[in-house]
């Protein structure tokens, strides 16, 4: 659980977006920016030198009630083509190690 207590907004209604590059944690406002891609490795971050593409992802994280061990991570991915919003949410539960 170290570093999830203090990670930048997943715990707020708006979520947050990570880059697994850099492993900044961003709080969101209405709208997360959009991922992008750096087209010589396939990665996926938010860097300004490469293209967006046209998805937004945003992450939460939730407190499970009567445990401080346990966490619920749900991430939501979400894209506009053709004039229509698709999503596709991920969610797992995480535990401390001890």
């Amino acid at each position: 659980m170290n570093g999830l207590d203090a990670s930048g907004g997943c715990h707020t209604a708006n979520g947050c977006y990570v880059d697994a590059l850099t492993v900044v944690f961003n709080g969101c406002s209405a709208n997360c920016p959009k991922l992008r891609r750096d087209a010589s490795t396939g990665l996926y971050n938010y860097d300004a030198a490469d293209p967006e593409t046209l998805f937004e992802r945003r992450i939460y994280l939730e407190n499970v009630a009567g445990t401080s061990d346990e966490k619920k991570i749900r991430v939501v991915l979400t894209w506009q083509e053709r004039l229509v919003t698709h999503s596709f949410t991920l969610e797992r539960h995480i535990f401390l190690k001890l």
